[in-house]
């Protein structure tokens, strides 16, 4: 990846030496004599790094750096100065955000150091800029799942409350139990009839039906083998057996019965 300095000095000699420093391939120099041409370069291209002089006509290195902290950020700045100016210095470190300051003359050695480390930095935050708008975007897509797994979820409960809601409102007793002989369903009637108006979900189905109908579950009736048992007593009971597998894999029997009244046929 080609690192991009700019350069930003009124003397050309100054440019053209820092641009023989880096004239490796890793690197792409651009250059302004001052800061308004420095401005109006990083409008056109990203830049990693800047080095500017402190003292230029028209708009010296601290102002320069204030502009660019506000609006290229992301860009680390290194200040060259030939003076020893500590308000100077003091002023441009508060107001221009400056990494680091090289006085002139410079050692060739030492400048490409804290170019490096410059571009270290900046690569840093690029790659945990990039990282933090992957998971933010791995948020959203959470944020939506979840959010549509809630809507599925509630319109699943609505869905369950209304079917329930309708078993509930039928004139007759229906049971379900699983394989394993427990009640895992029953209307409100077949709770009035069979539980005297308390739950049967949770009980052996042997305590719960009469023995007439459980004496028929030990054939196992199939999905197309279905029952109808006629019970006569103190009241007549007409019952359907049958047995049921889900497609989430459960399995088990239903029952469905009604009272049948003696002027009945």
């Amino acid at each position: 990846m080609t690192r991009t300095i700019l350069v930003v000095d009124d003397e050309t000699n100054i440019r053209k030496s820092i641009q023989r420093i880096f004239r490796s391939g890793q690197y792409e120099v651009l250059t302004a004599g001052d800061g308004f041409e420095a401005l109006d370069v990083m409008n056109q291209k990203e830049v990693g790094v800047i080095l500017s002089d402190h003292r230029m006509p028209n708009m010296d290195g601290t102002e320069l750096f204030t502009q660019i902290k506000d609006l290229y950020p992301k860009t680390v700045r290194i200040m060259l100065t030939g003076y020893n100016d500590v308000d100077n210095l003091t002023h441009a470190i508060n107001n221009g955000g400056i990494y680091k300051f090289l006085t002139k003359p410079w050692e060739d050695s030492e400048l490409i150091e804290v170019v490096e480390s410059a571009f270290e930095i900046y690569e840093m935050e690029a790659r945990n800029d990039e990282l933090s708008k992957r998971l933010k975007h791995i948020n959203e897509q959470l944020e939506n799942s979840v959010a549509q797994q809630s809507r599925v979820l509630k319109m699943n409960i609505r869905t369950l409350q209304t079917s329930q809601d309708i078993i509930d409102s039928l004139p007759m007793s229906i049971v379900c139990f699983g394989d394993d002989g427990i009640v895992v369903e029953a209307n409100k009637q077949a709770c009035s009839f069979f539980g005297q108006g308390h739950a049967l979900v949770g009980m052996p189905f042997a305590q719960v039906l009469p023995t007439e109908i459980t004496s028929v579950i030990s054939d196992h009736p199939g999905p197309d083998d279905f029952r109808e048992i006629v019970i006569t007593g103190p009241k007549t009971l007409v019952y359907a057996i049958s047995s049921f597998e889900s497609t989430s894999g459960a399995s088990g029997f239903i029952f469905i019965g009604y009272e049948k009244h003696l002027n009945e046929d």
